[in-house]
């Protein structure tokens, strides 16, 4: 546990995904041997995440390709469709009900299951959630992990294993832990390519499977208070970015 090992996640996977831009991450992954967490919208409706015409193949064809490649698939929220909460964040769960979350996580596990693609990890959009969210997701008995929360670590929640994830953009870094780096490969371009490529070239035996890497934690430790300071921290900074 006290190696620095990194995860990649792709983020907005859905039948109108921009297919062009999406095809040139997987093929750098590919070249690298990279297994990333694959973030799949189960009913998008969000059209600022709308690229391309509704792929009729698209969980026939591509979810089952990256299946096969053993890249860890979860779901992302059901709509990917947010709105401003009475804290002014934006948000799919947080703040609403308890009852009302399960609801919509039933109904996207429900879709993609019948898809032909059980996930195993979830994580809303926006990196919003709540209480009850991570109690939805725990009482559902779905998912193996979220794929969210700040901490060197795995850790665990209200009963919920957590990857956590502390930073967007590949770096490198020099302290124990586990950092998942996201990426967003519709809003990529050929620059953020060549860097992706150029990163792995120089990390990739750094690079773990998250569905792999969790499994071998029967139990995690708890949230402590760094854990904690450090999720506020990153909150606050977040809601700034956003606010721009």
């Amino acid at each position: 546990m006290g190696k620095t090992k990194y995860i990649l996640r792709l983020d907005d996977a859905s039948p109108y995904m921009a297919r062009a831009k999406w095809a040139k991450i997987e093929k750098i992954l590919d070249a690298h041997g990279i297994e990333p967490i694959v973030g799949i919208v189960p009913d998008c409706t969000d059209v600022t995440i709308k690229y391309e015409p509704y792929d009729e193949s698209f969980f026939s064809t591509v979810v089952n390709r990256w299946r096969k490649k053993n890249w860890t698939v979860a779901q992302h929220g059901l709509h990917h469709l947010c709105y401003k909460n009475s804290d002014g964040v934006a948000t799919e769960f947080a703040g609403r009900g308890y009852e009302e979350q399960l609801c919509d996580i039933k109904r996207g596990y429900g879709i993609m299951c019948a898809e032909g693609c059980r996930p195993v990890c979830f994580f809303a959009p926006c990196h919003t959630f709540d209480s009850e969210t991570i109690r939805a997701c725990r009482d559902s008995k779905f998912f193996n992990f979220i794929s969210d929360g700040c901490s060197l670590f795995p850790f665990e929640d209200n009963g919920m294993k957590f990857l956590p994830n502390l930073f967007d953009t590949p770096k490198n870094l020099y302290v124990p832990g586990v950092f998942t780096f996201v990426c967003h490969p519709s809003n990529t371009d050929d620059s953020y390519c060549a860097f992706l490529d150029d990163f792995l070239d120089k990390n990739a035996h750094k690079f773990v499977n998250a569905e792999e890497y969790m499994k071998s934690f029967h139990s995690v430790r708890r949230r402590g208070i760094l854990d904690k300071t450090l999720n506020e921290v990153l909150r606050i900074i977040r809601k700034k970015r956003k606010g721009k």
